[in-house]
């Protein structure tokens, strides 16, 4: 059951600044009106590369490996197992980002894809659309990228993918979301 996304706006916008930008993200403070009727201030983060949300891309083989990416997050503070993905950027569509990132993160093209769903990091505070992609098909792109020093690149079946997600070990939530949902996808063709 999906819910509905009403359109009428229960709080109401007194005064609205930005109080804080970098290439990153933009904290957007609120002067506001509760649906209670309190009084209140209330920040909003936008965020990815140019504040356009990111993309997240399950890149999965004929044998049903899926690609993740093992790298550390200064905020989070340790390793984490991720889908390929990276920020939006300025005039660039969410199916570019997709590809570029995969190309990459991962060395590798793909000729299907297929957007799946779009999430959002959080819905209180954080306004980061994720747009979700799952590319098949896949092969060695013949450019060459750059990637991460602290990045690694594994290909596990499908199956671990989703218990290293039930065993906690993908804390990312549009990965974790992500890999269970395409584990779906590919069961059902």
């Amino acid at each position: 059951m999906k819910a509905k996304k009403s359109t009428k706006n229960p709080w109401k916008v007194l005064s609205s600044r930005v109080a804080y930008q970098s290439p990153f993200i933009k904290v957007v403070e609120d002067k506001v009106v509760t649906p209670e009727g309190k009084e209140g201030i209330h920040n909003i983060i936008f965020g990815g590369s140019g504040n356009y949300g990111g993309v997240s891309v399950a890149a999965v083989s004929k044998r049903k490996e899926i690609f993740l990416v093992k790298q550390y997050r200064y905020a989070y503070g340790g390793y984490t197992f991720e889908l390929i993905g990276g920020g939006v950027g300025t005039g660039e569509r969410p199916l570019e980002a997709a590809k570029k990132e995969l190309g990459e993160e991962a060395g590798l093209r793909a000729d299907r894809w297929i957007k799946y769903n779009e999430i959002y990091a959080a819905t209180e505070s954080i306004k980061i659309k994720i747009h979700m992609f799952l590319a098949q098909g896949l092969h060695e792109a013949t450019e060459k990228f750059h990637s991460e020093n602290n990045m690694s690149v594994l290909k596990v079946p499908l199956e671990k993918a989703v218990s290293l997600v039930m065993d906690g070990k993908v804390p990312l939530a549009s990965s974790a979301a992500g890999i269970l949902m395409v584990n779906k996808i590919i069961n059902l063709q």
